[in-house]
């Protein structure tokens, strides 16, 4: 499935919804700062996208950044 979301990328490079279910298909790979990366992606072209920071912020957890886990989980109930 990454490897598909990953020619949707290339396709539509501008698409926030390519750059998501890309980071979701890395979840199970453990690949967590590729999962970061794809995000952050998902915030710069849709910043209040706010499923990109509760799966950013689980990433953030198991990348033992818990300081940043907490700053997305702030920023989705502000």
């Amino acid at each position: 499935a990454r490897a598909c979301y990953s020619a949707a990328v290339a396709l539509r490079p501008h698409s926030h919804w390519a750059y998501f279910n890309r980071a979701l298909a890395t979840v199970p790979l453990r690949n967590w700062a590729e999962v970061v990366a794809d995000l952050e992606q998902v915030l710069r072209l849709e910043p209040t996208f706010h499923p990109a920071r509760l799966h950013r912020a689980h990433a953030f957890a198991h990348l033992n950044r818990p300081a940043d886990a907490v700053a997305d989980l702030d920023a989705v109930l502000a």
